[in-house]
């Protein structure tokens, strides 16, 4: 039996400000990670455009087992496929790993339906349905499709476990 390559579920998406700037970013739909997470990277791109950080003394145990501090949590709105959703986000510094994490307290707010007979999750707010498709469309830029190579290579399914330290 052949066995299939694992597809990254990575989708447009726009984070919302407090004066209704949009943020572009790539997002990975990762049913596996615990926490939404931000790279540090973005943040320093865009975090001006969004709410300041809260502080949070949580430390993230990632995929090879590194630990990395978080720099703080954001709380706003997330549209991905047109449905709007309001989502906590860890911001921590994984390098180029990813941009942003979708992970399991948004597929929870979304209601998620992961098909794995067809590689395609439903996802839905009070007005809105749509389904996303495994993998975001890239075209023909082969940069693009390198990135996303990348990001398979060095996957950050983040998990954290509290410090006990107040913030």
């Amino acid at each position: 039996m052949a066995s299939e390559k694992a597809a990254l579920f990575l989708q447009h998406i726009q984070l919302q400000g407090p004066k209704n700037e949009i943020v572009q970013a790539t997002g990975q739909v990762d049913n596996g990670a615990m926490h939404n997470c931000i790279s540090k990277l973005q943040w320093d791109r865009y975090g001006h455009c969004l709410e300041p950080l809260q502080p949070l003394s949580t430390i993230i145990r990632v995929a090879n087992d590194a630990i990395i501090k978080s720099m703080g949590i954001w709380e706003g709105t997330v549209t991905v496929g047109g449905v709007e959703a309001c989502s906590k986000f860890e911001v921590f510094n994984c390098g180029k790993a990813f941009d942003v994490i979708l992970g399991k307290p948004w597929l929870k707010t979304v209601h998620a339906l992961h098909d794995y007979n067809t590689n395609t999750i439903i996802i839905s707010n009070d007005n809105t349905t749509t389904t996303l498709n495994e993998m975001l469309d890239t075209g023909t830029d082969t940069k693009q499709n390198t990135r996303w190579s990348e990001i398979t290579l060095n996957r950050a399914n983040a998990l954290s476990e509290q410090t006990g330290q107040g913030t």
